[in-house]
């Protein structure tokens, strides 16, 4: 629009006018509705976060998992990773169940610390499978039930093989450490975050989802992860072309690579002979080879080759039967 060109006609003006003048217009339109305040810069109102990284860790974190428990405890167990969830601090407290042991730990460079939770089922399904029993389902809630030294032993062990498969976990995209900051049984007594406050929870079922014995939680602040996130390089592997000189250098090295000596041996066959016939061998005896259908080709102590024994244009010549190593020969 030009400048002072007027964006309505005199009659368009008049006709306004007339409206307002016969008090026809009303109201208006959505007058009165409730709202909530919104601040756009409040990390409150970010839910929303791409936990697509952490399901990756995840899917490590229950395979070290599962290996560390066994060599710890001797104990094979069916550990099924959950959806990461994202809660405020209050919730997961109000689904804490006493007892349980709560590990406030420290992951560096994580900022602040973060939780790692056991079920009381857990650490008893442990302790049952330590001394020889089976997968028992015998979770305890009650405020006053106090874990006996055999089941502190086993929480610790368990803590040491959670922390141990942390660290690989994390390894691809960024390198951690684990530091036990105190171990509670009382979820009232953590005072961890404020109850408002935004966590990432990655949850495990510990004996699977048909069985449950209870879970296994790591709980980290999302502001930490956040933080993290920005400074994570995924690792991943892409193509890239050999400039000229790296193409030349290629092409010399495979052709220096291909000629290095090795010596190749043929193994015509095993001949069964006992003790006695090898003392009484002499100059001049004859063993008959009665089957030649096991002949090998070997460079330095490896069978590369089937081969078959012949003779070609009255030369002694070995024809290639069968390819026995792939990864050798490439």
């Amino acid at each position: 629009m030009a400048d002072g060109e007027r964006l309505l006609s005199d009659e368009e003006m008049e006709a306004i006018g007339e409206v307002v003048a016969s008090g026809e217009l009303g109201e208006g339109y959505n007058v009165g509705l409730e709202t909530t305040p919104f601040e756009l810069a409040s990390d409150q109102n970010r839910r929303t976060f791409d936990t697509a990284f952490l399901d990756q860790v995840n899917e490590r974190l229950q395979r070290f998992l599962k290996l560390n428990i066994r060599n710890e405890l001797n104990y094979l167990i069916d550990l099924k990773a959950q959806p990461v969830e994202i809660c405020q601090y209050k919730k997961l407290l109000e689904t804490a169940k006493n007892p349980a042991i709560f590990n406030v730990t420290r992951i560096s460079p994580l900022k602040e610390e973060c939780l790692v939770l056991f079920d009381s089922g857990v650490i008893f399904s442990c302790v049952d499978a330590w001394f020889g029993g089976g997968q028992k389902s015998t979770p305890v809630e009650s405020a006053t039930r106090h874990f006996s030294a055999t089941e502190d032993l086993v929480a610790k062990k368990m803590r040491i093989a959670l922390y141990s498969a942390l660290i690989e976990a994390w390894a691809p995209a960024l390198e951690v450490q684990c530091e036990l900051q105190r171990s509670e049984t009382d979820s009232e007594l953590l005072e961890l975050f404020g109850p408002e406050d935004l966590i990432l929870v990655n949850r495990f079922l510990f004996g699977g989802e048909d069985n449950a014995l209870g879970k296994i939680e790591i709980v980290y602040p999302l502001e930490s992860v956040k933080l993290a996130r920005g400074s994570i390089v995924e690792r991943t592997e892409r193509p890239t072309q050999k400039n000229r000189l790296e193409k030349i250098w290629s092409r010399k090295l495979e052709e220096a690579v291909g000629e290095v000596p090795f010596e190749v041996v043929v193994e015509a066959g095993k001949v069964p002979v006992f003790l006695g016939d090898l003392e009484r061998l002499q100059v001049g005896d004859m063993i008959p080879l009665k089957d030649l259908e096991s002949s090998e080709l070997k460079v330095n102590g490896l069978t590369l080759f089937k081969v078959e024994i012949g003779s070609r244009g009255g030369n002694t010549a070995i024809k290639v039967l069968e390819r026995t190593n792939q990864e050798s020969v490439a």
